[in-house]
């Protein structure tokens, strides 16, 4: 279930108020890792939300930085091939591939594959396209 902070940031993002959705994600997380920990899956929603804004503000190194700190704890607090481990597995290979990085995009890419595939869901996952296009 979403928080209060989650809803003040969606809507600052549709309002395109993006600082304003950057200190809410900010406040969100330090609650969150405050009350519920840091390696809790609300933790990690918050950590990717924000990861996804800097992503779309062409702010990728810190946008890579929070989501490959958002993947390490999903890999910690959930089954290898949990379906929230692929579906951020391809949030990163888009970024990787936005920034023209498509072998390490492809790497991603691969293995969200491999999770939908390990759990029956591949044809109703939202794997990025470009990984038929750059890896095999």
């Amino acid at each position: 279930m979403k928080g209060w902070f989650q809803k003040e940031e969606e809507i600052y993002i549709s309002l395109n108020k993006l600082v304003k959705a950057e200190t809410a994600y900010l406040r969100s997380l330090g609650l969150r890792e405050k009350i519920l920990g840091p390696n809790n899956s609300l933790t990690v929603d918050t950590l990717q939300g924000l990861g996804n804004l800097y992503s779309e503000q062409g702010l990728y190194n810190k946008s890579e930085q929070i989501l490959l700190r958002a993947l390490a704890i999903r890999e910690k607090i959930q089954e290898p091939n949990h379906l929230d481990i692929g579906q951020l597995s391809n949030t990163i290979g888009v970024l990787y591939t936005r920034q023209g990085l498509y072998s390490e995009g492809n790497s991603f890419y691969l293995r969200a594959i491999s999770i939908y595939e390990n759990t029956g869901k591949l044809n109703q996952s939202k794997v990025n396209h470009e990984t038929f296009l750059y890896g095999k």
